[in-house]
């Protein structure tokens, strides 16, 4: 028997197409927003959209907002 999925979670459409048209690439994402403790494995997982764990997903979209905050005006 599998595990359900009930414990994973993604970003949005909106949200990984925003990163991609920002950075350009999700190597370029990491080096600017990478959340501390994070592995560049794991942020590409989480970056391209693809089932993470929700701490994770959530780490990522506080980044991206702490980012934004800071370099948007």
């Amino acid at each position: 028997m599998t595990r359900p999925k009930t414990r994973t979670a993604q970003l949005d459409a909106f949200i990984v197409a925003d990163i991609k048209k920002r950075f350009g690439t999700l190597k370029n994402a990491f080096v600017t927003i990478a959340p501390q403790g994070m592995t560049q494995d794991v942020f590409t997982r989480v970056a391209a959209g693809r089932a993470s764990l929700r701490l994770e997903v959530a780490e990522v979209i506080a980044a991206l907002d702490a980012w934004k905050r800071a370099n948007l005006k």
